[in-house]
C-alpha cells in the first residue's frame, strides 16, 4: 500500500486536519493488518525534523523524531503524528517504510508541475520583478525522481526511513540572474522591501499565499540522505540537478516569457 493521501493547509489547525491526516493514516495501517498482512509505504515530510533546536544541525535518516511538543503548525504537527504512527505500527511487526521528502517539483523530463505554494512563489515574484534576499537556497526534487524512488525501494522491501532533499540547490541569485538573460526584471530586495511591494499588488498569484510571505524564510537543519541515496544507485537511479537547466525548463512551462513584470525595472 502507498499512502500519499492528506490534506494540506498551513493555515489551518490540527483539529482540521487530524481526521484526513492523522485518522486517515491509521485506517490504512488496519487495512495493511487485516486479513492478510500487506507493506506500508507512508509519504511522511522533511519537516517533521524542521525545529528551533535542529537548525543548522546534520539530521541523518536513522536519526528519532523530535519532541512533539516542539513542533509547530497543524499540518506539521499532524504529520509528525502519523509518522510516529507509523513508527510504532511497523515497532507491533507490520512491514512499513517511511519516505520522507523536503519540496517536491514539476517533472524534470516536462516540467509538468502543480499550482502549489513553490510555483506559485516563483510566478508572483517573476511577476513583481522581484525576489526577496532572505529566500535563501531553492531545494527542488522532481516529482518522477520521488516517485520512481519509492517505487523503487519498495520493491526491495524497505521497511526503513527514506529522506530525499536535493543538497544541491541553488540559489536566489542564480535564479534572478536566468531571468534576466531572459530580459526579465529581477531585483534582489530586502524582505521588507519586496513583502510592501507584494502588498500593493493585489493581482499577484501569491496573494492567496499572503499567510506564507509574512515574515522571511527561516534556516533549516541540513539532512544526510546518503543511505538512501546508495540504496538508489544501486538500481541507475540519481536525482537529476539543482541547477539552471531544470530551472530553466520549469520556467518554460510556466511561461515566464510572457510574463511582464507589474512594476516595472526594479534593478
Amino acid at each position: 500500500i502507498y499512502h500519499n493521501g492528506g490534506s494540506v493547509s498551513f493555515v489551518a489547525p490540527y483539529e482540521t486536519l487530524e481526521a484526513a491526516n492523522v485518522e486517515g493514516t491509521r485506517e490504512v495501517l488496519r487495512l495493511a493488518a487485516a486479513t492478510r498482512v500487506k507493506p506500508v509505504h507512508v509519504v511522511s515530510t522533511l519537516s517533521v525534523h524542521f525545529t528551533p533546536a535542529r537548525i543548522g544541525s546534520t539530521v541523518h535518516e536513522t536519526d528519532a523524531l523530535p519532541a512533539g511538543s516542539e513542533i509547530e503548525g497543524g499540518y506539521v504537527q499532524t504529520k509528525w503524528v502519523a509518522d510516529r504512527v507509523a513508527q510504532l505500527a511497523r515497532t507491533a511487526g507490520l512491514p512499513v517504510s517511511i519516505h520522507r521528502p523536503a519540496r517536491i517539483t514539476g517533472d524534470s523530463r516536462t516540467g509538468a508541475h502543480t499550482t502549489d505554494f513553490f510555483y506559485a512563489w516563483l510566478r508572483g515574484c517573476i511577476e513583481l520583478g522581484a525576489f526577496p534576499r532572505e529566500s535563501g537556497v531553492l531545494n527542488m526534487t522532481p516529482v518522477d525522481h520521488i516517485a520512481r524512488a519509492i517505487v523503487r525501494l519498495s520493491l526491495d522491501g524497505s521497511t526503513a526511513e527514506h529522506h530525499y532533499f536535493h543538497n544541491g540547490a541553488v540559489t536566489v541569485d542564480t535564479l534572478a540572474d536566468l531571468l534576466r538573460r531572459r530580459g526579465l526584471a529581477a531585483a534582489i530586495l530586502p524582505f521588507a522591501d519586496w513583502r510592501e511591494a507584494l502588498r500593493r499588488d493585489a493581482g499577484n498569484a501569491l496573494a492567496k499565499f499572503s499567510a506564507f510571505v509574512d515574515a522571511p524564510a527561516g534556516d533549516e537543519p541540513l539532512f544526510d540522505c546518503s543511505t538512501t541515496d546508495s540504496l538508489l544507485a544501486a538500481h541507475g537511479l540519481a536525482c537529476p540537478a539543482a541547477d539552471e537547466r531544470l530551472l530553466s525548463l520549469y520556467l518554460d512551462r510556466l511561461g515566464v516569457s510572457n510574463v511582464t513584470a507589474t512594476t516595472g525595472d526594479l534593478t
